[in-house]
């Protein structure tokens, strides 16, 4: 007895899969610029918590304190440099006197640029504290009272779930792949030709193929469901920038509907269903894989320039904020505040 003849309908075309885009080091490049108008910063600043602000202050008064620090350390290294530079003749260098009073001016110099850079460090460590304070106050107050951060807390909370989702369907897909493998090779063994009965052992493996097939579908439609949300989620922010889909097929209905057939076309089917899925494990996931890597890049880079473009503008108002007559009082307080740790 001949077996029917394939035909277009018995063997249908499969969906066209993505292919690895180059992966960008500068995910930078075509972001949305962030800009800020200076009556936003205002706002922003007016509707801080008052620690918030003070944070802020305070390492204003500090950054004032290190550059008139600095600027007298300059002095204090020229003066260092002239005080080395008057070492006396050595016709006169044998007078006890004259290298005393040399190397006392000499030491008194060196002892002021040791101190000032003492005096800088401690203030840079003061200053680093009170950075980090501030901007782990700041975050915690933008995750309830920010739009846009929580725009970014929720487009980090996508690519996440994203990457978890496209991983499961690898795993399910390379289930899929070898429960089909399975079956093909088995289905052969017991399989009776004129009523196309396949043996018991045979028929649990291909039925297990059909609902991991079923499986495979339910979560690759679950994956571009996700990039839906997400896509209809951001458009219009600056954090749009759209998910790639994957390209589902009825892998489930194409196994169980390939399971009716005879036993050469059933070949042919299982040989074309396991050679793309491989092909979409291989090449489709590992598009997808290297798209959420570009989504993670991008979101931090977008991340890190909202935070520094605001960080600077609210910066630029703490610094109006100090008031010279203050500098001494405030900056006395702040680092007894931070030998006490209340910065760490």
């Amino acid at each position: 007895m001949l077996e029917s003849p394939q035909s277009p309908e018995d063997l249908v075309d499969f969906p066209v899969l993505p292919r690895v885009q180059a992966i960008d080091h500068s995910p930078v490049r075509g972001l949305p610029v962030i800009e800020f108008r200076p009556y936003d910063i205002q706002t922003f600043f007016a509707n801080m918590p008052e620690e918030v602000k003070d944070l802020l202050i305070r390492e204003a008064y500090m950054a004032k304190a290190a550059q008139m620090i600095g600027e007298r350390q300059e002095e204090n290294r020229k003066l260092l440099a002239q005080a080395e530079a008057a070492r006396p003749p050595l016709l006169l260098a044998w007078r006890k006197e004259v290298m005393a009073r040399y190397k006392a001016s000499v030491a008194a110099a060196a002892s002021e640029v040791d101190e000032f850079a003492k005096a800088l460090a401690q203030n840079e460590r003061a200053m680093e504290n009170l950075r980090h304070s501030a901007r782990r106050e700041l975050e915690l107050w933008l995750r309830n009272h920010d739009t846009t951060y929580q725009q970014g807390m929720a487009n980090e909370q996508f690519v996440a779930d994203w990457r978890n989702a496209v991983a499961l369907v690898r795993k399910i897909l390379l289930d899929f792949i070898q429960s089909v493998g399975e079956a093909r090779n088995i289905m052969v063994s017991g399989y009776k030709r004129e009523t196309n009965e396949h043996s018991p052992q045979a028929a649990e493996l291909l039925l297990r193929a059909v609902k991991i097939g079923n499986a495979l579908e339910e979560d690759m439609a679950s994956v571009n469901l996700l990039a839906e949300e997400h896509d209809k989620r951001f458009r219009g922010t600056v954090f749009e920038n759209p998910f790639p889909r994957l390209p589902v097929f009825a892998a489930g209905e194409l196994t169980n509907n390939a399971i009716k057939r005879p036993i050469a076309l059933l070949q042919q089917h299982f040989d074309r269903i396991k050679r793309y899925c491989e092909e979409l494990c291989v090449v489709g996931i590992a598009a997808l894989s290297a798209a959420i890597d570009q989504a993670e890049k991008r979101h931090t880079a977008q991340q890190d320039s909202y935070m520094t473009t605001l960080w600077a503008g609210l910066s630029v108002l703490a610094q109006q904020q100090v008031d010279p007559n203050l500098l001494s009082d405030k900056v006395r307080e702040t680092e007894e505040r931070f030998m006490r740790g209340e910065y760490a």
